[in-house]
Parts: C-alpha cells; structure tokens; sequence
C-alpha cells in the first residue's frame, strides 16, 4: 500500500513601502542658525505642493546630490536674518498682485494660520509644536519621549486645506 500526500503551501508577502518627502530645518551649514535644539526638524512637505510640481523645482537646483546645500540661494543679511530677503520679495509679489501694504498677509501670516488651523481642528499640541519647531513646555512630552517620525506628522501637514485657484501663469516656479 502507498499512500501519497500532497501539500501545497502558497505563501504571499505583501511589501508596502511609504516614502514621505520631508524639508530639513538645520544650522549644518556654516552661517545658518536656528533659535533653538527644537528649530532643527524635518517636516512632511504637504502632498499638494508635491502635486503642484515642488519636486521638480528642487530637480531643477544644483547639486541635488548634497544633504547639505540648500534649495534656495537666500543668503543672511547682515545681521544674521536669513528670511529678510524672502520676505522683501513676498512683499514685491504682493505688491504686483495689487495687494494693499497693511491689509495684506505676510510671509509670517503663514506660520500663525498654519498653527490656528490646527488647533482649530484639535490637533495635539506636541504635533504641531515639532512641526513649527517650537519648544514643548508640558513635562510629560516636553522632557520624556522622543520626537514624532515623519509618518507621524505626515497627516497633520496634509489636514491643512485652503481652496486655491492659481492660473498657469501664476504657477511658474523659478529657480
């Protein structure tokens, strides 16, 4: 008598692999400053600004290969300020696009609605803090744990909507 068993094992993996595209905010470079240890941090780029093209804008940058050069050519006025010139060419922008001096958003509107649209949507402060790099005062959070991975931060960057109508014209980014 003999007896044959067959057995069929069918195994499936399924790899799932999650890239999130981040910005460094750091003093590597000689010249740079940040204010405080919690200024230095990566932040999810938002997906609409990566729908919108950004990654093709920082291809068009020189020397992409380094971690170390910056995407824009600002430079630190003379007094260390690094935004100074950004700033004076959102100003400009404004300007052509018959904004009112006064009535008008500024680069730094941006940081303060960023921050009330979340807390508008109850996000935990200790989020948003890493996220705009500010320090977070509360003990528990504050002085134990470590930092939130950018996987973690990534849905909260992508929670921010605002309705945006950009011509084509508009939407030239230049390097």
């Amino acid at each position: 008598m003999t007896i044959t068993i067959t057995i069929t094992i069918t195994i499936t993996i399924t790899i799932t692999i999650t890239i999130t595209i981040t910005i460094t905010i750091t003093n590597a470079i000689a010249g740079q400053k940040v204010k405080t240890e919690q200024s230095k941090r990566k932040v999810p780029i938002h997906h609409q600004l990566i729908e919108l093209g950004f990654m093709d804008f920082v291809k068009t940058r020189a020397d992409r290969t380094s971690k170390t050069k910056p995407i824009f050519n600002y430079k630190p006025s003379h007094d260390g300020n690094w935004s100074q010139t950004f700033c004076r060419e959102f100003g400009q922008l404004l300007d052509s696009l018959n904004y009112i001096a006064g009535k008008r958003p500024t680069a730094y509107s941006f940081r303060h609605t960023f921050i009330d649209e979340l807390k508008q949507q109850q996000v935990e402060e200790s989020l948003v803090a890493q996220i705009v790099g500010h320090a977070y005062q509360n003990i528990t959070y504050g002085r134990y744990g470590k930092k939130f991975d950018v996987k973690t931060l990534k849905p909260v960057v992508d929670s921010i909507a605002f309705e945006l109508t950009i011509s084509n014209e508009r939407l030239k980014l230049t390097s």
